[in-house]
């Protein structure tokens, strides 16, 4: 995504959640969700209509993904990045 897209969602969307209203923290931050999936409809990938803010915890609810997978899948893509980078 374009940052010029990701920052005018932002500043439509107010700078919170569009589901909960928070406006995210660090442990919860906030981020860009595509609403039509990126992987069915690429053309739409710097479409801002089709991009909402949402936090964290939302965005994990709207994708099926627990606090606790969300968590497991983030730790696995940070060791294999270590292990690629290690064997370089």
């Amino acid at each position: 995504m374009k940052k010029q897209v990701r920052a005018e969602v932002f500043l439509r969307d107010g700078f919170v959640c569009k589901k909960c209203g928070t406006a995210g923290s660090k442990r919860n931050p906030l981020t860009i969700h595509h609403i039509m999936p990126k992987s069915k409809y690429p053309k739409l990938v710097n479409d801002p209509d089709n991009c909402q803010v949402l936090c964290r915890e939302c965005y994990d609810i709207e994708h099926g993904v627990s606090r606790g997978e969300a968590r497991t899948k983030k730790r696995t893509r940070r060791r294999r990045y270590w292990e690629r980078e290690m064997t370089g």
